[in-house]
C-alpha cells in the first residue's frame, strides 16, 4: 500500500476526489463541507479540496467565499473555480467583481454554459439587457435544455420590453423544470406586463408554493392583489412573508396599503410607522400615512408625515394636493392655497382628486428594476365626482373657510363621502430572485473521472 503524503503536501487522492463528488451529487452537502475541511486540513496546497469546501458551503446558503478565493488562488487556470466565486459574489450583491471573475473564467474555458447563464444574470441585474440576452443565448447554444439560462433569458427579453418573448422563453424553463420558482415567478411578471393580471397572480402564488422564501415575488403579488383591489388577500400574503422576516419594510407598506383599503386606519398607520422606521423617505407609505392619520382625526401626525413626503419630492403635484386637503382640514386655507398653485404650477393639466389624496396616474407595469406604485382613491357615486370635489376644495382655499371632509376609508357607496380604493405603495422591487443549481460534474454521473478531477458549475437565474 502505497503511504499517504504527509500533512500539508501532496495533491488530494483520486479516492477522495470521487467521494466528494459522490457525496454531492447525492445532496449529502453536510457531509460533503465535513470531508472537505478534513481534506483542507491534509492537503491545505490543493486547490481542489478549497473548491469542495467552497462548494460545499455554497450550497447549503453559508459562506464559501474565502474558500473558493483560496482555490482560485491555488488554481489560477481553473474556470469552474471562477466560475463559482463569480455567481458567490452576485448572491453578495457584488455585481462588478462578479461581472470581472465570469469573464475571466470564460476567457479561460468559454464552454461552459453555466457560467455565460451567470453572466446573463448578472448584466440584466446591472441593467445591460441586450449584453445579458447575448450571454443567454450564448449558454444555451451550449447547453439548450439548462432550465436557469432560458428563464434568465426572459428576463433580459423583459428589460426590452418584450414581455411576449419573455413569457415564451419562462415557459421554455417550466418545461424543462417545472419545479423552478424564478421561472413562475418571471413568468407572472411576464403576464402582467401584458395585463393578463389574473394568470400572473396565479404564477406568482406557485412561485411562492415551491419557495415561500422568495420575497420579491411576495411582494409582487401583494402589489397584484391590491392592484386588483382584493385587500383580504393582499394582507394574507405581506402577513406570510412578515412571519418569516418582520424586518421587511415593503411587505410593511404593503400591508399598511392593504389594511387602509379596508377601513383599519389604526392598524394601517402602525404598519406604515414600522416601515418607514426601517427605511425612512417612502415617499407613498409617507402618504398613506397622512392619510390614515386623517382618518383618525390625528391631523397634525397626517401633517407631518406629508410634509416629510413633499420634503422628499417636491416635484410631485399630487402630494402638495394631498398636504393641501390636510392643511383645509387644519383650518390653514392660506398655506393650503399656496401649495394648491404649487401643485398647478408643476402640472398645469391640474390632478383630480376626491376626498383628501389626488388620484395619481395608473402606474406603468414596466420590467425596470423599480416599479412605482402610488396610491389612488376613486369616488364611489357620481355626484362625489373628482371635479366636484376639486371645486369645493378651491373655494375653501379661496373662501378661507376650513373643509370638514376627511378621509373615510370606511364608508362606500354613500352619497358625498368617498370609498377608498387604495392601490400598490411604492418600493416593490421587481427583481428576479436569486436561484442556484450547482453541480459538480466529474465525467459520469458517478463522480468517476478518466482524469480524476472534479469540475463544479453552478447556474443561477436571478
Amino acid at each position: 500500500m502505497t503511504p499517504a503524503p504527509a500533512s500539508g503536501t501532496g495533491r488530494l487522492p483520486r479516492s477522495e476526489l470521487v467521494h466528494l463528488a459522490a457525496l454531492f451529487n447525492a445532496g449529502r452537502h453536510a457531509e460533503m463541507q465535513a470531508a472537505a475541511e478534513k481534506a483542507t486540513r491534509q492537503f491545505p496546497g490543493d486547490g481542489i479540496a478549497w473548491k469542495a469546501l467552497g462548494t460545499a458551503l455554497q450550497v447549503q446558503g453559508k459562506d464559501g467565499l474565502e474558500a473558493l478565493r483560496r482555490a482560485v488562488q491555488l488554481r489560477p487556470a481553473d474556470a469552474e473555480a471562477r466560475a463559482n466565486l463569480g455567481s458567490l459574489l452576485m448572491g453578495r450583491g457584488e455585481l462588478d467583481a462578479a461581472v470581472s471573475v465570469l469573464q475571466a473564467a470564460l476567457a479561460i474555458d468559454p464552454r461552459l454554459a453555466p457560467a455565460h447563464c451567470n453572466l446573463g444574470d448578472a448584466l440584466a441585474q446591472q441593467g445591460d439587457a441586450v449584453a445579458a440576452e447575448a450571454a443567454c443565448r450564448a449558454a444555451l447554444r451550449l447547453q439548450p435544455g439548462l432550465a436557469a439560462a432560458h428563464c434568465n433569458l426572459g428576463r433580459a427579453l423583459a428589460l426590452q420590453g418584450r414581455a411576449v418573448d419573455a413569457e415564451q422563453a419562462c415557459r421554455r424553463a417550466l418545461d424543462l423544470q417545472p419545479t423552478l420558482a424564478p421561472a413562475h415567478h418571471g413568468l407572472g411578471l411576464a403576464l402582467r406586463a401584458q395585463g393578463r393580471r389574473g394568470e400572473a397572480a396565479q404564477s406568482l402564488t406557485e412561485a411562492l408554493r415551491l419557495q415561500p422564501a422568495l420575497r420579491d415575488a411576495r411582494m409582487q403579488l401583494c402589489s397584484l392583489w391590491l392592484d386588483l383591489v382584493r385587500p383580504g388577500q393582499a394582507e394574507v400574503v405581506c402577513r406570510e412573508g412578515l412571519d418569516r422576516d418582520p424586518l421587511q419594510p415593503e411587505l410593511l407598506a404593503n400591508l399598511g396599503a392593504a389594511l387602509l383599503a379596508q377601513g383599519r386606519a389604526g392598524e394601517a398607520a402602525d404598519a406604515c410607522r414600522r416601515s418607514l422606521a426601517i427605511k425612512p423617505a417612502q415617499v407613498p407609505v409617507l402618504a398613506n400615512l397622512g392619510s390614515a392619520c386623517l382618518a383618525l382625526d390625528q391631523v397634525s401626525d397626517a401633517l407631518a408625515a406629508l410634509r416629510a413626503a413633499v420634503d422628499v419630492e417636491p416635484g410631485q403635484a399630487w402630494l402638495r394636493a394631498s398636504l393641501a386637503h390636510a392643511l383645509l382640514v387644519a383650518g390653514r386655507p392660506e398655506r393650503a392655497r399656496d401649495q394648491l398653485q404649487s401643485a398647478t404650477v408643476l402640472e398645469p393639466a391640474q390632478p383630480r382628486w376626491c376626498g383628501a389624496t389626488p388620484c395619481a396616474p395608473p402606474p406603468r407595469h414596466g420590467w425596470s428594476p423599480i416599479s412605482r406604485h402610488t396610491p389612488r382613491a376613486t369616488p364611489s357615486t357620481p355626484g362625489n365626482s373628482c371635479a366636484r370635489w376639486k371645486g369645493r376644495a378651491a373655494t375653501a382655499a379661496s373662501s378661507g373657510g376650513r373643509t370638514s371632509r376627511r378621509p373615510d376609508p370606511t364608508t362606500t357607496g354613500r352619497p358625498g363621502r368617498c370609498a377608498w380604493a387604495w392601490c400598490r405603495v411604492t418600493c416593490v422591487t421587481i427583481r428576479w430572485d436569486a436561484f442556484s443549481n450547482p453541480c459538480w460534474r466529474a465525467g459520469r454521473r458517478s463522480g468517476a473521472s478518466s482524469c480524476g478531477r472534479m469540475r463544479p458549475s453552478r447556474a443561477s437565474t436571478g
